[in-house]
C-alpha cells in the first residue's frame, strides 16, 4: 500500500526495446544497465520483462559450472502490472552479480516437452511454471514450486550441487530446504540426503513432459523421505 501511494520506481521502470531486463540500483532509484551491458557488482534490483527469465552470477565465466552463486529471476508467467522486479537486499547476490544470462523463452523454444506434463506429477496442477529449454531442473523451497527463502534454484544438465558448508558457504541455504521441483522433460535428477551424492539416493526422470514433484505425500515413499532433507543433487538430459 506504501508503495501504491509513494509510487514504485521498479515498477515505473521500462525495458528497452530489444532487452530482456535490466540491473539496477537500490529501490531502482538510480543508474540502468541492460542485461547485456553489466557494470560488476553493482546491481541491488532488477527489472525483468514478462515473458523472460534472468538468471545472475557472482562470477564470470565461459564454463556455466565456475560461475559460482546463482540467483534466478523467472517472470515466465508474470501477469503485471508492469515488469517484474525484485529488489536484492535480501539476497545473497546483492551487490555480487558478476555475469548474467536472459532469455525469453517461446512456444519454440521450450524444447519436445513444452506445455505437457508427465502423468506422474503430484504438484498442484498448474502450479509449476515450464522448464525453460537450457534448464535441466528447476528446485523449490515451498510445496508446487513456490518460494519461501530463495528463488527457485535452476540446474543445468551436467550440473551437480553438494549443499555442504566445505563444498561452498553460498550453497548453504538450501540445505535441508527443498520441498518440490520441476523436472525438464527428458531430464532426469538426483536427490540424496547427504552431501556425497550417495546416501538415500532417487532418480526422478521426467518422460512424459516436464515432471512436478512434490516431495512430501509422494506415493514412493523414498520420494517422501527427501522433503526438506536434501542436502546434494544432480541433474542429466
Amino acid at each position: 500500500l506504501i508503495q501504491k501511494l509513494l509510487g514504485n520506481e521498479c515498477l515505473e521502470k521500462r525495458i528497452p526495446n530489444g532487452m530482456c531486463a535490466v540491473l539496477m540500483g537500490e529501490a531502482c532509484s538510480h543508474w540502468v544497465y541492460g542485461a547485456r551491458i553489466l557494470h560488476r557488482n553493482d546491481a541491488e534490483a532488477v527489472v525483468v520483462k514478462p515473458g523472460c527469465i534472468l538468471t545472475g552470477y557472482d562470477h564470470a565465466s565461459s564454463d556455466e559450472g565456475k560461475r559460482g552463486e546463482r540467483a534466478v529471476f523467472n517472470a515466465q508467467n508474470f501477469g503485471g502490472p508492469g515488469n517484474y522486479w525484485k529488489n536484492l537486499n535480501d539476497d545473497s547476490l546483492d551487490d555480487e552479480i558478476s555475469a548474467v544470462t536472459c532469455e525469453c523463452p517461446g512456444p519454440s523454444s521450450q524444447g519436445s516437452g513444452a506445455g505437457k506434463v508427465d502423468p506422474s506429477s503430484n504438484a498442484r496442477p498448474g502450479a509449476c511454471p515450464p522448464v525453460a529449454a537450457t534448464a535441466c531442473a528447476v528446485l523449490y523451497d515451498d510445496r508446487d514450486c513456490t518460494n519461501d527463502d530463495f528463488d527457485g534454484l535452476v540446474l543445468s544438465s551436467g550440473e551437480e550441487r553438494s549443499f555442504s558448508l566445505l563444498r561452498s558457504p553460498l550453497n548453504l541455504k538450501y540445505k535441508n530446504e527443498i520441498e518440490s521441483v520441476a523436472i525438464r522433460s527428458g531430464c532426469t535428477l538426483e536427490a540424496y540426503d547427504d552431501s556425497n551424492f550417495s546416501d538415500d539416493g532417487v532418480r526422478l526422470t521426467a518422460k512424459n513432459g516436464d515432471l512436478q514433484v512434490n516431495f512430501k505425500n509422494h506415493p514412493n515413499r523414498k520420494v517422501d523421505d527427501l522433503e526438506s532433507d536434501i542436502e546434494s543433487v544432480r541433474c542429466n538430459c
